[in-house]
């Protein structure tokens, strides 16, 4: 940027800015997220811009900001900002901008030809608002259209922000056109626009669309201030609808006709009414600006306007006081001497259900165009489409309600009453059953019908990271496969500038306390593991004693893949709460256990590796809805928890140890050090997982573990991060080893079978006997035998067996059930244990208790009761 083009900024602040008055500087960068910083300083504005400019799209608050807010960056431009300026923070309102965009496709730059057309038009605005006693504005190009702007002063509250937008619509109303619209949006307070001096980047820079630099086209001498008088008379230019429980007919400004077989292009031309500008409004009418009022001589013109309507209701009016009673029927009266508004049948009267039908029909023409489907368990969703992007969300959301809301009370100047507003939500749920269209939504972490991952940023503008096999991409609209709720945060946009990913990734070690190598790449891998979609992963179980910071832990891990404003959970006591919290987070965490009920713990295992729950007792239908879903899931607490051999199969578990005395840190330290490390950690992890996506379809390892998904997976990852495949495993399978090793010590039916077996190469007896030298063991080793997880009977013990059958052969002991005479034997092996003496055969007692457990060998299925 030439010295020039920054002095254009200096003077473009000192313009609009008094001094002492702060703005804040906005910039949203695909590899840095939202820059934002708080300037009164301007020479350091230009400073702190000039490398963006050309690079992205360069904005500014168009109020003065609360001085105070300069503590979040002074004078600078700080990356990844969370916070940025809201409506409550602006002091007072100083400016008024007219925004004049050409109307083309989104996304990209204007022509010459469009870029003209708005200047023109603000010309031709800036012209007439002088003629009427406004004073006059700085004109400016936008770079790809025109910006008005006036000074104005008046205090932030709700009362000037209906002035400022009905005045904005009034502008709309009179001039926009075809080719270029009045933008009636800017009427908010913390407004952001262009910095002008800086470079317009929409889209790419073509010869026919080429970026172009913002600048001053005039300025007055003295920017003198619009007086609220003024800013009033525009503003009630706008057609208002009257209150129809007044007894007036349906329109705008008094009256309106429903149009029958009535032909508007005919009568304009019948009667030679010049119209001046033509084009669509509200999204549900067509208005026509007349040259010429026609029912008076003005010395301005413009001032007379005709609304077509969708539903073919009419109306017209002219802001002029001296016409302030002229509507539709008086034109018709005027123009046509024959025509009589009591003989004609293009008059209606108001009376309660036509006003409830005519909400419902309005609300119909808002949800027309609109795409309804059901997601997997047939809930009824909606896309909406909102400002320059799109928003999914369940039909009953107050999303959704608070859409139709607003588009009713932009379109109509009214809300619909709320029997029409329950009736719409009726409609919607039935037009997404009726359409056929079905698709599976995620939390988060999803795929396209291409299996190309994406990770949802949770922002504003949902936008998301699509990732490819050796590709990764910033997209601006995700392809509406991702649900959201109110816990969900917004994740800071990774850091994908890299020299080496998986050296970024490693820095997340920084921000937890875990000890070994094969432990930390074990960690790494999981991380990466956990933004692909629908694969088995463990459940990751973390215990330690206090002050080992186990929730620091799970904090900084939920933050990483699935950032929420309750990161940390209670277990629920009941089934049905632990499966909608399962349901609501991509990645549950839940924190402080002192114990993990068999129930629990089996909804756990689910979770990890995918199941199916009933819906019926979630929702309120007679008919069964079946949930499915797979979702990584974390807990912590001072004990290890997990003594189900289902789950311990299943998970990853860390013990961390105490952290020294001298070593705690403040929170706000480890939390500010942790997000300004978070984008390059993340963005590492997703570099690699790109790659890995590339690795996973040609890699064979030898071995597997009992998560054979996440294996492959895991090997793959440690492969794109130059670690090694095989490293992986090894620090996988050592893992399992140690979580083994504790289902075995904390299972009382597999410590006493060990103990049992301590020096003894075989064992043989009938299940009743084996039983009664279990006891014995366990009672000499105090090993509880009131436990549930210990059989009570011969019948129970085959059935507890099972459950730690791959423990404890993992430490050398099988076992084998056969039946003999009356009784079934169980023979039991010790391979790692040298033999002593004879093997110890024990006398088959045909008299002894019979095992009637008849369904040892029947496969076994989860039937988890909802009630």
């Amino acid at each position: 940027m030439s010295n020039s083009n920054l002095n254009k900024i200096e003077e473009f602040m000192e313009l609009i800015r008094a001094p002492g008055e702060v703005a804040e500087v906005r910039i949203f960068s695909d590899r840095n997220g939202t820059v934002s910083g708080y300037f009164d300083n301007w020479k350091d504005m230009r400073e702190a811009v000039s490398f963006y400019d050309g690079k992205n799209s360069i904005f500014v608050t168009i109020n003065p900001v609360d001085p105070n807010l300069k503590a979040r960056a002074d004078n600078r431009l700080k990356t990844y900002a969370q916070t940025t300026t809201s409506d409550k923070d602006i002091v007072k309102r100083t400016t008024l901008l007219v925004d004049l965009d050409p109307i083309r496709a989104s996304g990209i730059s204007a022509t010459e030809e469009e870029h003209e057309k708005a200047i023109e038009l603000a010309e031709e605005i800036k012209k007439e608002l002088t003629n009427s006693g406004w004073s006059n504005p700085i004109v400016a190009s936008s770079g790809n259209g025109a910006h008005l702007l006036y000074r104005i002063d008046l205090p932030n509250d709700r009362e000037s922000r209906e002035l400022i937008q009905k005045t904005l619509e009034a502008l709309d109303f009179k001039y926009s056109s075809d080719n270029v619209k009045v933008d009636t949006s800017n009427y908010n307070a913390a407004r952001i626009s262009k910095l002008i001096g800086t470079v317009t980047t929409k889209g790419d820079d073509t010869d026919d669309r080429p970026h172009r630099r913002s600048k001053i086209l005039s300025k007055p001498n003295s920017w003198e201030k619009v007086e609220v008088e003024k800013l009033e008379e525009v503003a009630q230019q706008l057609p208002q609808k009257n209150n129809p429980q007044n007894g007036s007919h349906a329109g705008y400004d008094g009256n309106a006709a429903s149009a029958g077989n009535f032909v508007l292009k005919k009568f304009i031309e019948e009667h030679d009414l010049e119209v001046a500008r033509k084009s669509r409004w509200n999204g549900n009418s067509t208005r026509y600006i007349l040259e010429e009022c026609p029912w008076r001589d003005h010395s301005d013109r413009r001032s007379a306007y005709i609304i077509e309507f969708d539903s073919g209701a009419l109306a017209a009016g002219c802001h002029h006081d001296s016409c302030s009673h002229e509507n539709w029927f008086s034109l018709r009266e005027k123009l046509d001497p024959e025509y009589s508004q009591e003989d004609s049948d293009d008059g209606f009267e108001f009376d309660g259900e036509l006003e409830e039908n005519s909400q419902i029909n309005k609300l119909l023409n808002i949800i027309e165009t609109l795409e309804f489907f059901l997601d997997e368990l047939e809930e009824p969703h909606i896309v909406l489409p909102i400002e320059s992007h799109k928003e999914l969300w369940h039909y009953e959301s107050h999303k959704v309600e608070q859409y139709l809301y607003q588009e009713y009370l932009k379109r109509h100047k009214t809300v619909p009453n709320t029997d029409s507003m329950n009736t719409i939500l009726k409609i919607i749920a039935t037009k997404a059953h009726m359409s056929g269209n079905k698709k599976k939504l995620y939390r988060r972490v999803g795929k396209d019908q291409k299996d190309n991952f994406y990770y949802d940023l949770c922002d504003e503008n949902w936008r998301a990271i699509k990732i490819e096999p050796g590709n990764i991409e910033l997209v601006d609209q995700q392809p509406m496969i991702f649900t959201r709720n109110k816990n969900m945060m917004e994740q800071g946009t990774p850091n994908f500038d890299l020299e080496s990913p998986a050296a970024s990734l490693a820095k997340i070690l920084k921000h937890v306390t875990l000890e070994g190598s094969g432990n930390q790449l074990l960690y790494q891998v999981y991380l990466v593991a956990s933004l692909i979609p629908d694969i088995s992963s463990p459940v990751l179980v973390i215990f330690g004693q206090k002050g080992s910071a186990k929730s620091t832990f799970l904090r900084v891990t939920k933050h990483f893949l699935d950032p929420a404003r309750m990161d940390l959970l209670t277990m629920p006591n009941s089934k049905k709460d632990m499966i909608i919290s399962l349901q609501n987070n991509y990645f549950t965490c839940y924190d402080n256990l002192s114990s993990l009920s068999k129930m629990k713990s089996d909804l756990l295992c689910i979770a990890s590796t995918g199941g199916a729950f009933s819906t019926r007792t979630l929702y309120t239908t007679k008919d069964e809805t079946i949930m499915s879903f797979k979702r990584p899931v974390a807990i912590n607490g001072i004990n290890l928890v997990t003594t189900e051999p289902d789950l311990i199969d299943r998970s990853i578990i860390f013990e961390l140890e105490r952290i020294k005395e001298n070593k705690y840190t403040e929170d706000s330290k480890i939390w500010s050090d942790y997000q300004s490390d978070l984008p390059e950690i993340l963005g590492g992890a997703i570099l690699i997982l790109s790659k890995a996506m590339k690795i996973y379809p040609e890699v064979k390892p030898e071995k597997l573990g009992r998560m054979a998904e996440f294996s492959k997976w895991g090997y793959s990852i440690a492969q794109a991060m130059g670690i090694g495949g095989q490293t992986f495993l090894d620090a996988y399978f050592a893992n399992q080893d140690g979580s083994n090793l504790e289902v075995v010590e904390s299972h009382p039916l597999a410590a006493a079978m060990v103990k049992l077996m301590e020096k003894r190469k075989e064992l043989k007896g009938t299940v009743a006997e084996i039983l009664n030298k279990l006891i014995s063991v366990a009672r000499k080793n105090s090993i509880s035998t009131d436990a549930d997880q210990f059989p009570g009977s011969a019948s129970a013990l085959s059935r507890r067996l099972k459950e730690v059958k791959s423990n404890l052969e993992d430490v050398g002991i099988y076992y084998e059930k056969k039946k003999k005479s009356r009784a079934k034997i169980l023979t039991i092996t010790n391979e790692n244990t040298e033999p002593v003496g004879k093997v110890t055969e024990l006398k088959v007692d045909q008299f002894s208790e019979l095992n009637n457990d008849n369904n040892d060998d029947k496969s076994e299925s989860m039937c988890l009761d909802m009630e």
